[in-house]
């Protein structure tokens, strides 16, 4: 009997974790309107910036694999750094 409850509480859990994970939409922001912002501004975008742009934000809109791969190479304008990655 307690392992049939087991089983239903974490189904439950399960459930009530899953589905909105499962439901829940992508963010609107990409790899490509990162890489094109940067584009816009002059850069070349080469495989370097895409796979910086690969990294979008964390919780909380935090974004430091991204901003760290653009610094390493040679992106040193912080506002265009920031809103790449944003869009990432």
């Amino acid at each position: 009997m307690k392992m049939k409850r087991a089983l239903i509480a974490m189904a439950m859990t399960l459930g009530a974790v899953g589905v909105p994970l499962a439901t829940a939409t992508s963010a609107q922001a990409t790899q490509s309107q990162c890489t094109n912002y940067l584009a816009g501004k002059g850069y070349i975008v080469g495989g370097g910036v895409r796979s910086a742009c690969s990294h979008g934000t964390f919780l909380g809109g935090a974004h430091p694999l991204c901003t760290a791969k653009l610094l390493e190479l040679g992106i040193t304008n912080g506002t265009h750094i920031n809103e790449a990655c944003k869009r990432a």
